[in-house]
């Protein structure tokens, strides 16, 4: 289990970036409260995070992703900066 604690600090600033992208039409769904927390608790413990949800995880600027259903070897930094 890992602290979630240190999380919030990077939670509050990523869930207003998704709710002003929704807001201005850059996105059409907001990403779910506990997938912001899970992807921020990630970043804040340098890990990778290890998911079968890639597309709504990008959402989440400098996380680390692994489709651990998916052979192929796959640029995320190229996939976020979309």
């Amino acid at each position: 289990m890992l602290p979630i604690a240190t999380a919030f600090e990077r939670y509050g600033p990523e869930k207003a970036k998704l709710m002003q992208q929704v807001k201005q039409g850059h996105l059409a769904k907001y990403l779910g409260e506990f997938d912001v927390l899970i992807g921020c608790t990630a970043l804040v413990h340098n890990l990778t995070l290890v998911t079968r949800n890639i597309r709504d995880f990008t959402l989440l600027t400098g996380l680390v992703l692994d489709d651990w259903t998916s052979d192929k070897e796959i640029d995320w930094q190229a996939v976020q900066a979309k």
